[in-house]
């Protein structure tokens, strides 16, 4: 679960392969999104909220456009689970 950087939207994953985007304010799903073929484990934002990033037990990190609700990216595949992201928000880097 992470909330965007402004904190109007929250995203939220598990073992069901989604990720839903929440509207916090309205306490209502903006959308589900569905790309991974495995469990959701983390979940990080970009600074600017406009991207998500999420990695999979499909051994995926994925990016996404928060706006088009589209994935952009799978930034790598993994030969086994991926299980926590970590971002630097001086130089826009993202370790898995």
């Amino acid at each position: 679960m992470r909330f965007a950087p402004h904190g109007r939207v929250l995203a939220t994953a598990g073992d069901d392969c989604r990720i839903i985007l929440w509207d916090v304010k309205a306490r209502k799903s903006l959308a589900a999104l569905h790309r991974h073929k495995d469990a959701v484990y983390d979940l990080r934002f970009s600074h600017d909220g406009s991207s998500l990033f999420s990695c999979s037990a499909d051994g995926t990190t994925m990016q996404w456009n928060v706006k088009s609700r589209l994935p952009t990216r799978v930034y790598m595949r993994q030969l086994g689970t991926v299980v926590s992201l970590h971002g630097c928000a001086k130089t826009g880097r993202l370790a898995t």
